[in-house]
């Protein structure tokens, strides 16, 4: 609340209600005298300084002012109009020097007319040698000097707030002593203004001290002023029998004096004139000061009647409010009154309320925090806040308090009204709530939720945004969404989000690419409309759904389902194509061994076995892929594999490639097929020297790391843990984006037709997902290629790879071997290696009819070789039955179907022999030879 203007105590009146404050004139009037008396100084001494005698005698041959008295003038001047002035400390402290040094001239004059002596102070300023200032030159006169000595002590008592007509009595002295002289002036009677030898006061000395009388009377708000300035009937009387009272006896004196020495008329009759002119004046000053009174009584009764009126609307407002409203005493801080509303509203009767303080209907907690907060004020509407008020029935509610002071039967009272904000608050309180509910769905929201204006400027942006956009939220609001949208993508998004705006209505969903911080783009879902009506601005609400992970996982998905596609294709046709392969690779090679060495039909044959080894490379490759082919893991170490690989690698990349290897000693063991990952190095080594036409640096390097949380989330499909890391790197050309999302399909290439195939990184990629681990390529046009192998870390000693080791001459035999197949040129072909190998042959083509040679036959049989996938019987159910009924042979099984189909039928168990068709005569004799010398039987 605003607190009143301070009003300085010399200006502030104390009247009752019937007395307003005139504090501005009263200051007026103060700085007129000042600046009179101030001049009369200034020309009197300008007199004295220039020699002009009229304005030291105003009159020939009239007593001179002296220039201590025009000092005097100057000093007192100067104090009144500092006081008059606007309040301050400085003001004050100067006022009071200057009326202290006019008291101290005049009262040095007087300490030299008791003492006979000269003080030097008669011609401090000007001598007087001309004799103007008659018998005693230059010095001030004795009533002068009491009245500078009577005004300085009233203006220096000014401040105090107690017996203030002591400084009226003050002022008032040299405004006495000033009218006794201008009288002697006036009736030529010079004893009234000289005091025995002493000469008298100066007219314009008399003039002064009546203006600073005058000045000094109003320049406070006590005393006289207050008497001349109120409006009751003392003020009216004061103003208008006083003047007359001061002047007219003076005026009408001297008129008479005047007209007998003019000889107008004799003494009798001025006598008679001067009577009759008393009682006209005087019945003309009691007549209007009468009217005046009237004027003021029926005022009084006007103003006491509207304060009758007045008081009456205020009780009936007071009763009628519906609002809960009290009277409170500001002394006992009891009940004075309440109204029907509180009484009704707090279940107390009006009985109770008066017998009652505020404090009885407020919680016991509050009442200290209430005695502190009681308003200091006493003007004004003063607002309390909230609190908290108890009903009689102990019901707790909360309530605005706005209080006002007044005057209440002759006491200092309170206006207190109580506005119950109860359901107001709890409405608050549940609104809050319901924000925070919503505030934290949207904060916590995995989406983008965003507030756009009509120009596409972002007002708000949910927590979601940094992270989808990698912007800091704070930066967000104030960007322009269109301009982070893609360029293909942005006429769409304005096309809608401005028919949204203009129509009204949601916009379905877009799909639109949106810049990332890093200045990737991110596809995002976006679906919305225009804000409500009623919010107040023009603008839509969006939510944004981040599609971009979910897209590249459906990408790879279909790369997936495309290669599973390719695989099962391949799985399916393989048992058929390694039989017919089988056959053709054994047969060629069988009349190859037969021919001579001259033979024109040679060269054709090796051709055929040529084509032959091509196409079971080639569906070794499908297989590969697609994660088909039968692996023979092992625990491996790494190092050993690489370094026994490169040799091969220096012969297979050529001169123009130099070959770096960085072994870490601590690498660990893993688990894979040592051939397969030959392979997998081979592929690598192939792919790095097509992509350095011009020559280059292959590098190979192992490491151990540790795959976490980020880098599966960034790789879909990699598990986190303790890995082994098989890094190849190059120098080439390197790849695009668009090739390196390309490069681990099957039949993918960017080389000539002729030239590739499309299914080295295939492979590589497959062999890889086989043996559990994961491959990731880095590339870059110009930069190279890097890929990343990660192996999981296996637990245990390494054996050796066996890599580069070729399998001496199988040696022949003498043992009986039953050869099941149903596939007959594979049977015969198998039949006629086995034979040529010495070995005795008991052919059977289903396992009944091995069954029943195994029943009839009368010898040892040594080992069976047995086709897996047969019609009617597998090789797995005919070999737990062969068991029974000759437990002593050993077991082969063969086959060209794929991994998974063999592992139905039990074939990968450990310990089991296993030989993959197609196979070549060297290898089915070896193999065969590997399980009869086996010291362990299946």
């Amino acid at each position: 609340m605003k607190k009143p203007d301070v009003v300085p105590e010399s200006e502030r009146v104390s009247a009752s209600p019937a007395t307003p404050v005139l504090a501005e004139p009263l200051r007026r009037v103060s700085r007129l005298s000042a600046a009179a008396a101030i001049s009369i100084g200034l020309l009197v001494l300008a007199g004295w300084l220039f020699d002009y005698r009229f304005l030291m005698q105003v009159l020939p041959g009239q007593v001179a002012m002296v220039p201590n008295t025009a000092l005097g003038f100057l000093l007192a001047g100067l104090a009144l109009w500092l006081r008059a002035g606007s309040a301050g400390r400085s003001r004050v402290s100067a006022s009071r020097a200057a009326a202290a040094l006019a008291g101290l001239l005049g009262l040095l004059n007087l300490v030299e007319y008791v003492s006979g002596r000269s003080l030097g102070i008669d011609e401090l300023l000007f001598r007087d040698p001309t004799g103007l200032t008659s018998v005693l030159p230059g010095r001030m006169a004795v009533l002068t000097a009491v009245g500078f000595v009577a005004l300085a002590a009233a203006l220096l008592t000014l401040d105090l707030r107690r017996a203030p007509w002591t400084r009226d009595g003050l002022a008032l002295l040299p405004g006495i002593l000033a009218m006794v002289s201008l009288t002697g002036y006036a009736f030529g009677l010079g004893s009234l203004s000289w005091i025995g030898v002493y000469k008298g006061m100066a007219i314009h000395t008399a003039l002064g001290f009546l203006v600073l009388t005058v000045g000094v009377l109003s320049a406070h708000s006590r005393g006289l002023s207050r008497l001349f300035v109120s409006d009751t009937a003392g003020g009216v009387l004061a103003r208008r029998i006083f003047p007359v009272a001061l002047l007219a006896p003076v005026l009408l004196g001297w008129l008479r004096i005047a007209g007998e020495q003019l000889g107008l008329y004799g003494p009798e009759f001025g006598g008679a004139l001067q009577a009759v002119s008393d009682a006209i004046i005087l019945t003309v000053v009691l007549l209007g000061t009468a009217a005046a009174l009237m004027r003021v009584d029926e005022k009084r009764r006007s103003s006491e009647e509207a304060l009758r009126i007045a008081e009456e609307q205020y009780r009936l407002l007071f009763e009628s409010s519906p609002l809960p409203m009290w009277v409170v005493d500001r002394d006992t801080l009891r009940y004075l009154a309440a109204n029907d509303a509180a009484v009704g509203h707090y279940g107390y009767s009006r009985d109770e309320f008066l017998s009652m303080h505020i404090g009885q209907i407020r919680p016991a907690e509050d009442v200290a925090a209430v005695k502190l907060a009681i308003p200091k004020e006493t003007a004004g509407i003063e607002k309390l806040g909230v609190w908290r008020h108890l009903k009689k029935d102990g019901t707790l509610i909360n309530v605005e308090i706005a209080t006002h002071v007044l005057t209440w039967a002759g006491r200092s009272a309170w206006l207190v009204l109580a506005y119950d904000v109860t359901d107001r608050l709890r409405a608050e309180e549940e609104l809050a709530k319901r924000e925070l509910y919503f505030r934290s769905l949207i904060e916590h929201s995995l989406d983008i939720v965003a507030v756009i204006g009509p120009a596409g400027e972002l007002r708000y942006a949910s927590p979601s945004g940094e992270r989808i956009l990698g912007y800091p939220r704070a930066d967000l609001p104030g960007l322009n969404a269109l301009d982070l949208v893609h360029p293909d993508d942005r006429p769409l998004a304005e096309g809608k989000f401005r028919r949204s705006l203009e129509t009204g209505t949601k916009f379905e969903q877009l799909e639109a690419r949106l810049r990332h911080r890093n200045g990737s783009w991110r596809t995002l879902s976006v679906v919305g409309g225009p804000l409500p009506p009623g919010i107040g601005m023009r603008g839509l609400i969006i939510n944004a759904r981040d599609l971009t992970d979910r897209l590249q996982l459906e990408a790879q998905l279909r790369v997936s389902q495309k290669m599973e596609g390719i695989g099962r294709l391949a799985g399916g046709i393989a048992h058929d194509f390694n039989n017919l392969l089988t056959a053709i690779l054994g047969y060629s090679e069988l009349m190859e061994a037969q021919l001579p060495d001259d033979e024109d039909l040679r060269s054709s044959l090796s051709e055929i076995h040529l084509a032959g080894e091509r196409a079971a490379a080639l569906t070794r490759q499908l297989l590969a892929f697609s994660r088909r082919q039968v692996l023979q893991p092992r625990l491996l170490d790494l190092n050993a594999v690489v370094s026994e690989v490169e040799k091969l690698l220096r012969r297979l990349i050529g001169e123009d490639v130099e070959l770096v290897t960085r072994l870490d000693p601590a690498s660990g063991t893993v688990k894979a097929d040592p051939g397969q990952l030959e392979q997998v190095l081979m592929n690598l080594a192939v792919n790095a020297r097509d992509a350095m036409p011009e020559g280059g640096t292959l590098t190979i390097e192992t490491a151990n790391t540790r795959l976490d949380a980020g880098f599966t989330a960034a790789n879909p499909g990699a598990q986190s843990g303790e890995f082994t890391i098989l890094t190849v790197s190059d120098t080439g050309i390197g790849m695009s984006d668009e090739v390196r999302s390309h490069a681990f399909e099957p039949f993918f290439t960017t080389k000539e037709q002729g030239k590739g195939t499309g299914l080295g990184l295939a492979t590589a990629y497959g062999i890889v997902k086989q043996s559990d681990g994961y491959i990731t390529v880095d590339s870059e046009p110009g930069r190279g290629a890097k890929f990343r192998i990660y192996f999981p870390r296996a637990v245990g000693e390494a054996a050796a790879s066996g890599l580069g080791e070729r399998p001496p001459l199988s040696p022949r035999g003498t043992e009986t071997i039953l050869l099941v197949e149903d596939e007959s040129g594979v049977r015969r072909l198998s039949r006629t290696i086995l034979e040529a190998q010495g070995y005795t042959v008991l052919e059977a083509a289903s396992g009944e009819e091995a069954l029943e040679i195994a029943r009839s036959h009368t010898g040892e049989i040594h080992l069976v070789a047995t086709d897996v996938v047969m019609p009617g019987m597998s090789g797995r159910v005919l070999w737990d039955r062969l068991r029974v009924l000759r437990p002593g042979p050993r077991i082969l099984f063969m086959s060209g179907y794929t991994d998974d189909a063999i592992a139905r039928h039990g074939v990968l168990d450990p310990g089991i022999a296993f030989l993959q068709k197609p196979f070549t005569p060297f290898g089915l004799a070896h193999k065969v030879r590997e399980v009869l010398d086996a010291e362990d039987r299946a």
